[in-house]
């Protein structure tokens, strides 16, 4: 049973640790995208806000990318218990990867994990907007929201960012898991996967990564 646990646990402490620094800078980087392109608050023009939003995936994809890495990796090992057959934990996968492959190894994917941010953070972010301004009132502020109003706006977020562009996801997570051979392309990986799969091979994991990402939302 514990074997079981542990292996559905596996590969967690990457998405947790990216999830906390994602938010910060997904926050701080859309305020300050929102400043530097002069968006009003009180006059909205949509294309400031999309071009804020989406600006955020670059400093969002930098977090993310080396910390997504090590979760995929870390998750594909073939035995938790035999050090010789996979790594030990996040760091051990980022030193490993620095140390054989160099600086660009630990982006690896870094092109498709900006095609899953860019559309995903303008819709996470859009989303969360248009459902905190039908609850706010005239007057009020997001601080004056209830608790469940929060969470709606969160979960719903969350949805419509893992909707948003799945099948970069998917992508992205081949490219990753990719030790030896030739380097693929964002484009290649797509092909194999449709040629092999078909459309639906994209959208592996759908359902479960866009439940777990809608519940992690609603309590941001």
């Amino acid at each position: 049973f514990f074997v079981c646990l542990r292996g559905f646990y596996k590969g967690i402490a990457a998405p947790l640790m990216g999830s906390t620094l994602e938010d910060s800078a997904l926050f701080g980087s859309f305020g300050f995208f929102k400043r530097l392109i002069g968006y009003d608050e009180r006059n909205p023009s949509i294309l400031k806000f999309m071009t804020a939003a989406g600006s955020t995936a670059f400093v969002t994809s930098t977090i993310l990318t080396p910390l997504e890495l090590a979760k995929c990796r870390i998750q594909m090992q073939q035995s938790s218990f035999d050090r010789r057959a996979g790594y030990t934990g996040v760091f051990d996968v980022l030193k490993k990867t620095f140390k054989s492959e160099g600086i660009m190894g630990l982006y690896r994917g870094n092109t498709a994990m900006l095609y899953r941010e860019v559309p995903g953070n303008i819709a996470w972010l859009g989303t969360y907007e248009l459902v905190c301004r039908s609850f706010i009132k005239e007057g009020q502020t997001k601080k004056d929201m209830k608790f469940w109003q929060t969470m709606l706006a969160g979960g719903s977020s969350g949805f419509a960012y893992w909707t948003a562009f799945f099948p970069a996801d998917t992508i992205k997570s081949r490219l990753q898991t990719e030790l030896t051979g030739k380097k693929k392309s964002f484009i290649d990986v797509f092909q194999i996967i449709v040629k092999n799969e078909g459309v639906r091979g994209l959208y592996r994991g759908y359902k479960v990564t866009v439940i777990r990402g809608s519940l992690s939302h609603s309590v941001v």
